[in-house]
């Protein structure tokens, strides 16, 4: 968020110089497009490469007791770590190396403007909701022994996952803008 409001308050600064900027629009969807993948990147790189660090056993216990069981029983149960669940590490592995790199070089691509990463923002957008859809349909499916087990249940984890809505808030945006404004 502070990345986002500093780089807000620079085009402020420059539109009251009268210098060209790009529209506020273009700029706030491109930087959370950009900072949201780049921390589900890390946090899920962490979570697939780090996963014997004390420092991550620790914070995952803490995620699944409230939010998410699976990190709280059965934790380093499968050969690549982290929950019981094999397809959640065919998950992670899917959105660290392709899915978040590519929304991050689409998100920068965009805010500059360019046109192939206007087709490449809407493109990982679908991307992203296919990854979510999928996630949460492998979650649900284990809901006994994932969210049954946790203290806050359905509840909590749908308000953890409010930030991983952002291809829903995006997409509608993106279809409805005029692709010829963007440079080649």
């Amino acid at each position: 968020m502070i990345f986002i409001t500093v780089g807000l308050m620079k085009l402020r600064r420059a539109r009251r110089l009268g210098e060209w900027a790009r529209p506020m629009a273009v700029t706030v969807f491109g930087m959370f497009a950009l900072v949201d993948a780049s921390i589900n990147m890390v946090g899920w790189s962490l979570a697939l490469y780090a996963h014997d660090t004390h420092m991550l056993q620790t914070m995952s216990f803490g995620f699944g007791r409230m939010l998410d069981g699976g990190y709280y029983r059965n934790y380093q149960f499968g050969w690549l770590g982290g929950v019981s669940d094999p397809a959640e590490r065919s998950f992670a592995l899917l959105s660290v190396a392709m899915i978040f790199p590519a929304r991050m070089v689409a998100a920068w691509a965009f805010i500059k403007r360019r046109r192939w990463g206007f087709r490449w923002m809407v493109l990982t957008g679908w991307a992203y909701v296919f990854l979510w859809t999928g996630y949460l349909t492998n979650l649900l499916l284990n809901f006994p022994h994932r969210l049954g087990n946790s203290l806050y249940g359905v509840t909590g984890w749908w308000a953890f996952n409010v930030f991983y809505m952002t291809p829903f808030l995006t997409l509608p945006w993106l279809y409805a803008l005029n692709r010829r404004r963007w440079n080649r």
